[in-house]
């Protein structure tokens, strides 16, 4: 006998022989039963790796989702907080110009009613000098009737 390994050529014959000696296996019911159960078990573990793929790949897809979700929220919260600081700004210095404008329309009256009363006692000067003056013109008019 030779060893599992090695070829054997063997004659024509002897293979007919062999072939016509040859009866195909029947298998018995606990084969195909069990031959059933693994293929089963096969696709049952491919069922739920494909389950567990997409279950995977839906999480992901959602935590991703989530994540996208909460940089909009924060890239909205800072848009929000920068639109508000300009704003507040925009308030503070409007306020500061009125304010300054209102100041400057304080020192502008005040110059004003200075320069008013500059001018009323300027005149109220020049009458009474006037006054003065006509009243001694008077006085030497009749001083100069009368001699």
């Amino acid at each position: 006998q030779q060893s599992s390994m090695t070829i054997t050529f063997d004659k024509p014959a002897s293979i007919q022989e062999k072939l016509k000696s040859w009866v195909r296996a029947t298998p018995s019911m606990d084969l195909l039963q069990s031959r059933l159960i693994e293929a089963t078990n096969r696709r049952q573990n491919r069922i739920s790796k494909v389950s567990r793929r997409a279950s995977a790949h839906c999480s992901g897809v959602k935590n991703a989702l989530i994540d996208h979700q909460a940089q909009k929220n924060t890239e909205v919260k800072a848009i929000r907080e920068k639109a508000s600081a300009k704003s507040d700004r925009a308030v503070f210095n409007l306020a500061a110009k009125v304010t300054k404008a209102a100041e400057d329309n304080k020192i502008v009256a005040t110059r004003v009613d200075q320069v008013q009363k500059k001018r009323e006692s300027a005149i109220n000067e020049i009458q009474c000098k006037h006054e003065i003056k006509l009243q001694s013109a008077t006085k030497r008019k009749e001083e100069h009737q009368e001699a």
